[in-house]
C-alpha cells in the first residue's frame, strides 16, 4: 500500500466509512504492535499501549487536513 492509497484510506475515514478505518487499523496494526512493544512502562501491559495506538490512530484520522 502506498501512500496515496492511505490518503484515500483516510479521506474516507474522515467522512465516516468504517471499513476504510478498519482498513487502516490492520495496515497499522504491525507498526502499532512494534512500538507498543518497544516501551517498558510500569503499570501497562503491551495490549493497553496497543489500545492507546490505536486510540492515536483514529484521532490523527479526525484531525486530517489536506
Amino acid at each position: 500500500m502506498n501512500y496515496k492509497d492511505i490518503e484515500n484510506l483516510v479521506i474516507e475515514a474522515k467522512r465516516g466509512d468504517d471499513e476504510a478505518l478498519l482498513k487502516l487499523m490492520v495496515q497499522f496494526k504491525p507498526f502499532i504492535f512494534k512500538t507498543a512493544n518497544s516501551f517498558n512502562i510500569k503499570n501497562y501491559d503491551t495490549f493497553d499501549l496497543v489500545q492507546i495506538g490505536y486510540i492515536a490512530l483514529i484521532n490523527a484520522v479526525d484531525k486530517y487536513k489536506r
